[in-house]
C-alpha cells in the first residue's frame, strides 16, 4: 500500500553525421549513444575559433557546434535571435582548506578493487593530473572527485522553485514563495532587498507552464569536512558524524496539495553501505523508508529523480564509470552577469540558458547502472576541471535512444551579489538553477534557486532539520 501511494505521489553538421545526414542532424529525437560517438570524434580535439568579446549568433552556430553537446545544441538552432555573448573564462581555485587537505592527505588514497575510496580524508581525492585516457581506473577517479567536490559545509535554498514546462506556447510566469519557517529556521533572515525578483525578465522566451511547486532544500555534510581537523575532521557534537557523510532535506510547501511532503536521505560515509531514505506524505500521515528502487523514479511526477540532483547524487558503486577525456567546452559556469545572480530563461520553449558563455576545461565521463532494472541504459556528464560540478549531461533509454537533457547553472560564491552572508568566503560554486527536458516528449522541469547559498548553520538546526520524529510537524 505504501509503495502504491508513493508512486501515486511521483506520477501527481556535416560534422556530426555527414552530408547525407542533414535532416537527422536537427531532430534529436532521433539521436542515440552512437550519435554522441560520432560527435565526440570528430570534435574531441577542437579549439574554438572564437574569443571573448565576441558576440555570436543564429548565423555562427557551425563555430559551437564542436562545443555543445548533440542533442543539446539542436534546441539553440530553433532559437533564431540567440545570442552566445563569449567572455573570459573565470578560473578559480577552491578554499586554501582544500589545498592544505590535498597537499596532506592525497597521495595516501587508493581504491579498492571494486572501486570504493580507501585512506580518504577531506579535499580532492585525486589531483586531475592523475586523470587521463589510458588510466582504466580514471573514469572512478572523476566520480570519487565528483562526490567528493568542495561545498562547503553544505547547501541551503529557500525556494528551488519548480516549473513544469511543455514546448511550444505561451506562459505566465511563476512568483516565489518563501517555506515554512519550521524548516527554514531564523539563523539566516532573508533580507527584504535580497528577495527581490523580476520574474517577468527571468522566464523570458516561450514554452507553456502547466505548474509550479514551492520546494525547500538543505543539504548538510557531517564528516571529510577541512574545517573540523580538531574533531577528525567531522561534525563536533554531533553523534552520527562517524558514520554520515551528507543528509538532504527536500520539503514541498506550494501548492497546497503538496504541502508538508517531505524527503530525508542519509548518505554513508562506508561507501559500500546502502543509503537510507524516508518520506512524509501528508495524505498518508506517516513516516515511510524509502527503497532504493524510489531514487530512479520521478520525483513528484517531474523528469527529475533523487538519483538526477547536482548531475548524479547517486552511489559510485552502483554504477561503471568511463572517461571519455578532457574537452573545451562552452558553458554558462561559475560568472552570471544578472544583478540575482541566477539564471535567465529565453529560447522558442522557455529553458535555454540566456547568459555569458565561456571556454572551460571538462572531464567527459560516462556511468552506466549496473543494475539492469535502472531506467538509463547510460548517462553522460560534462564535469568541470576547477570545480567539479556537473555543467550539462544527458541520459538515454533502456533502447539506447537520446532521452533526457540537464543543463545546470552554478555561480562563485564570493562573487554572490545577494545573500552575501552564506556565501562570501566560501571560496565555492553555489547551486542557482537545473534544467530538465524530455527529448522525446518535448517537455521538462525549470527549478530555478531563489534565496540560497552555503551557510554555517548550527547543529542544533542540522538536529532538529533531520529529525525524522519531527517531520509530521514541519508542515503545518
Amino acid at each position: 500500500m505504501w509503495r502504491l501511494a508513493l508512486a501515486s505521489v511521483f506520477v501527481a553538421c556535416g560534422m556530426l553525421f555527414g552530408p547525407a545526414a542533414a535532416v537527422a542532424q536537427d531532430d534529436p529525437t532521433t539521436y542515440t549513444r552512437e550519435s554522441f560517438s560520432q560527435w565526440l570524434a570528430a570534435s574531441k580535439d577542437a579549439k574554438p575559433d572564437f574569443k571573448p568579446g565576441d558576440v555570436l549568433t543564429h548565423a555562427d552556430l557551425e563555430r559551437i557546434r564542436p562545443f555543445l553537446f548533440p542533442g543539446y545544441f539542436e534546441q539553440y538552432q530553433k532559437w533564431t535571435d540567440v545570442q552566445f555573448e563569449i567572455v573570459e573564462t573565470n578560473h578559480v581555485t577552491p578554499h586554501q582548506l582544500v589545498l592544505d587537505c590535498n597537499e596532506q592527505f592525497q597521495e595516501q588514497v587508493s581504491l579498492a578493487e571494486d572501486g570504493a575510496l580507501e585512506n580518504y580524508v577531506c579535499g580532492y581525492p585525486f589531483s586531475n593530473e592523475d586523470i587521463t585516457e589510458d588510466d582504466p581506473q580514471s573514469g572512478l577517479k572523476v566520480a570519487w572527485n565528483y562526490d567528493k567536490r568542495w561545498y562547503w559545509r553544505g547547501y541551503f535554498v529557500n525556494n528551488a522553485l519548480t516549473t513544469w514546462l511543455r514546448f511550444g506556447g505561451e506562459h505566465v510566469a511563476p512568483e516565489p514563495e518563501q517555506p515554512p519557517e519550521g524548516w527554514r529556521g531564523d539563523e539566516y533572515p532573508i533580507k527584504p532587498e535580497d528577495w527581490q525578483y523580476d520574474t517577468e525578465k527571468i522566464y523570458g522566451g516561450g514554452g507553456r507552464f502547466e505548474r509550479s511547486l514551492g520546494t525547500f532544500y538543505h543539504r548538510a555534510y557531517y564528516s571529510h569536512l577541512p574545517m573540523y581537523p580538531e574533531s577528525n575532521y567531522q561534525l563536533p557534537n554531533v553523534a552520527d558524524a562517524g558514520e554520515v557523510y551528507w543528509k538532504e532535506f527536500t520539503g514541498f510547501f506550494s501548492p497546497y496539495d503538496v504541502r508538508g511532503t517531505a524527503f530525508i536521505v542519509a548518505r554513508y560515509d562506508d561507501p559500500r553501505r546502502g543509503d537510507d531514505g524516508w518520506a512524509y506524505v501528508p495524505s498518508l500521515r506517516r513516516v515511510r523508508r524509502i527503497s532504493a528502487e524510489v531514487k530512479s523514479d520521478s520525483l513528484m511526477g517531474t523528469e527529475h529523480t533523487l538519483e538526477d540532483f547536482y548531475g548524479f547524487s547517486g552511489r559510485p558503486l552502483e554504477w561503471n564509470w568511463n572517461f571519455l577525456g578532457w574537452k573545451d567546452m562552452i558553458a554558462v559556469h561559475i560568472k552570471t552577469k544578472w544583478d540575482d545572480d541566477g539564471v535567465r530563461y529565453g529560447g522558442p520553449d522557455g529553458w535555454l540558458n540566456d547568459d555569458v558563455w565561456q571556454v572551460r576545461r571538462m572531464a567527459i565521463v560516462e556511468r552506466t547502472p549496473k543494475d539492469p532494472r535502472h531506467p538509463y541504459s547510460s548517462a553522460i556528464q560534462v564535469i568541470d576541471a576547477e570545480t567539479w560540478e556537473t555543467w550539462l549531461h544527458i541520459a538515454f533509454d533502456r533502447k539506447g535512444k537520446l532521452w533526457k537533457v540537464w543543463q545546470w547553472g552554478y555561480a562563485w560564491s564570493d562573487d554572490a551579489k545577494r545573500y552575501t552572508d552564506m556565501n562570501h568566503g566560501r571560496s565555492a560554486v553555489h547551486w542557482k538553477n537545473v534544467d530538465t527536458v524530455d527529448i522525446q516528449n518535448g517537455r521538462g522541469n525549470l527549478w530555478r534557486e531563489y534565496g540560497g547559498g552555503l551557510p554555517d548553520f548550527s547543529v542544533d538546526f542540522i538536529s532538529r532539520l533531520y529529525d525524522l520524529n519531527r517531520l509530521t510537524e514541519l508542515h503545518r
